[in-house]
């Protein structure tokens, strides 16, 4: 037996302004993390060798993944009611430290295991370098982005009083 399908018309639903420029910010912080974080590894593995690029590459790794996991989760918050997206921001970043918290306790109890695995001066290189291309990234956006409630030119608002 054959069925006719009805075809549907979906309206394409449009990101918020918010929205928008939350995940304008999040691309930008992302590309600046890599870019900073790629130079510190390829810098690593000149001068140290394949281990610090590594250590560096897993630092880097950490800091991002912290990071743009938060972004991503204020980006869905930002669509919810002001109280729900608290609480979800919130539990969020609860999650995210108990996280790196059990992560650093593995590494603890096992310190022994990786101590010939591990070079603190590459792992910090590669944290603070993510880090400082995260923020990089987010100022660059902030610095120039456009909110259009504030592009509007003053007659605009002198016609809406009138």
């Amino acid at each position: 037996m054959t069925t006719l399908a009805v075809p549907t018309t979906r309206k394409r639903v449009e990101p918020s302004q918010g929205a928008t420029l939350c995940l304008g910010m999040l691309r930008t912080a992302l590309l600046g993390a890599h870019l900073v974080a790629g130079l510190v590894i390829i810098g690593a593995a000149i001068i140290s060798g394949g281990t610090a690029a590594a250590n560096a590459a897993v630092a880097a790794a950490l800091v991002v993944v912290f990071f743009a996991s938060g972004q991503a989760v204020q980006l869905l918050a930002g669509e919810l009611a002001n109280g729900t997206a608290m609480v979800l921001v919130m539990t969020s970043y609860l999650a995210r430290v108990a996280l790196l918290g059990l992560l650093l306790a593995f590494a603890m109890a096992r310190q022994a295991e990786l101590e010939r695995y591990f070079i603190r001066g590459a792992f910090l290189a590669g944290a603070i370098a993510a880090l400082l291309g995260w923020l990089g990234g987010i100022f660059l956006r902030n610095a120039t982005q456009r909110v259009f409630l504030y592009d509007r030119d003053f007659d605009t608002f002198r016609k809406l009083g009138d």
